[in-house]
């Protein structure tokens, strides 16, 4: 499996959480993050930037 190489895998889809590609990156040893991760990330931004950090 090429997915070996690699010491981290991203996969950009969050639903599924686990999907094909973070399973067998697992597998291969690779930490797998998933999508919810960058969506979690991208909506605390917005948040921040149109809030300036403010409930």
């Amino acid at each position: 499996s090429a997915l070996k190489h690699y010491r981290l895998v991203f996969d950009a889809i969050y639903t599924p959480i686990d999907t094909r590609l973070l399973t067998e990156a697992k597998e291969a040893g690779a930490i797998p993050v998933s999508g919810v991760e960058m969506f979690l990330r991208q909506a605390k931004g917005q948040f921040e930037l149109y809030t300036d950090g403010s409930p």
